[in-house]
């Protein structure tokens, strides 16, 4: 992005044309000195010293563009050159305070007086200015045959030429520096841009990554829970093939059922993959588990307080991928043959246990080691950022022998949590 030269180029145009204006007068005084009395060297000094103005502009023009990058010194020292350049004609030419050459000299001393180093003497030109016309017309007034009201219309057009430049210089600086600001915002704005985008780039991983993770519980959650079911039933089916055959046979049912189940449970993944509004049962869910524990031969007490009414949909999901989680750990783990499950959804914070009378483990140690992930921790683990997710806390207390018991506690809806809402 290019800073704009809009103000650089107003301001040569500007000058240029105050320049165009006085010249032919300077040229007519020199060209035609004889008829206004003025001498060729005090003629040649006068012209002289105007072009060299010019120069000087033309010089600030296409050295720096007018930017010193809020370095006065170079603008005051060619205010000192400029000023110079003035007394020196004054005193060197003789020529007369009242010659109209030398009032062209004093509007751009006001004008480049703006630009001083020190901002306390920024409007000492202007002074200086006024001073010399002031002067140079009571030291004329005394022979001068125009009438006074002819005189003091010319002082007061000079005088206003002076201010003139001098608010010119002011406006334009501060013109400038609005520019220089919309710049700097503008530049502010593109790195922005350029860093919302990489932003926006890390947050399309993240999501990719995060989007594998959830995959992943997922098969762990639903296709694993599976799987351990049909595994125990298929077991439970070769134990009991040859002393009761019957109950072999509906151990292979139970399984075969499992499996359908499991089946049916990708296809509505994926079908709700397409779907705006998902609609999920929680107590169908939750009875499904039942009954695949109570098939697998385990002794199955819940009590379900409440109605999913009003539950976000994530607690939901959140709360039915606890309980399979932890049927599926005492199905496959556990070694128990009693499962107790409560749920109150009643209160604003959903309440969940779920308690085992199987073998246990030391749930310590297993949190504290996360990064060496066996079976049960990789599920136990991905649980625990399932829910925080939603803002529901986990705790899992359980030792060797003394069995497991799984508390949960959900928010009716995470969302009014952003921000400290509730």
């Amino acid at each position: 992005m290019k800073r704009s030269e809009t103000q650089a180029t107003l301001r040569l145009t500007i000058l240029s044309v105050y320049f165009l204006i006085n010249l032919p007068m300077h040229l007519g005084t020199f060209f035609r000195r004889n008829e206004t009395g003025v001498s060729k060297y005090s003629a040649f000094w006068l012209l002289g010293g105007f072009l060299l103005m010019g120069v000087l502009e033309l010089f600030e023009w296409i050295k720096y563009r007018y930017r010193y990058d809020q370095n006065r010194t170079v603008p005051s020292i060619l205010f000192v050159i400029r000023i110079f350049d003035l007394f020196l004609i004054i005193f060197i030419s003789n020529l007369p305070l009242d010659h109209p050459g030398l009032f062209s000299f004093l509007p751009l001393l006001a004008f480049y007086g703006y630009f001083l180093k020190s901002k306390y003497f920024s409007f000492m030109p202007v002074g200086i200015s006024i001073g010399f016309i002031l002067f140079s017309e009571y030291w004329i007034s005394q022979g001068s045959p125009l009438p006074f009201q002819i005189r003091f219309a010319f002082i007061t057009f000079k005088i206003l030429c002076v201010f003139l430049f001098y608010l010119l210089a002011i406006f334009w600086k501060k013109d400038r520096d609005k520019s220089d600001e919309n710049y700097l915002i503008m530049q502010e704005l593109h790195s922005t841009e350029i860093r919302l985008r990489e932003y926006a780039q890390k947050v399309a991983e993240m999501s990719v990554s995060e989007e594998r993770s959830r995959i992943a519980r997922d098969i762990h959650d639903s296709i694993g829970h599976a799987l351990t079911a049909i595994q125990i039933q298929l077991s439970k089916a070769e134990a009991y093939f040859h002393k009761e055959p019957d109950e072999s046979l509906n151990a292979v049912h139970a399984a075969h059922n499992t499996a359908k189940d499991a089946i049916a449970d990708v296809r509505d993944s994926l079908t709700n993959l397409n779907q705006e509004k998902v609609d999920f049962q929680l107590f169908e869910k939750i009875n499904g588990i039942i009954e695949q524990a109570k098939g697998a031969s385990h002794i199955v007490l819940h009590d379900i307080r409440g109605d999913e009414e009003g539950i976000n949909f994530a607690v939901r999901m959140g709360i039915f991928r606890c309980i399979q989680e932890g049927v599926t750990n005492v199905l496959k783990h556990a070694c128990a043959d009693t499962i107790e499950i409560t749920l109150d959804l009643q209160a604003e914070q959903i309440q969940l246990i779920l308690k085992d009378n199987g073998v246990g483990f030391d749930s310590e140690e297993l949190f504290r080691k996360e990064t060496d992930q066996t079976a049960i921790s990789y599920g136990l683990l991905g649980l625990k950022r399932r829910l925080e997710l939603i803002r529901a806390l986990l705790e899992i207390d359980s030792l060797p022998g003394k069995g497991t018991v799984l508390k949960a506690v959900f928010p009716r809806d995470p969302v009014k949590l952003i921000g400290g809402i509730l």
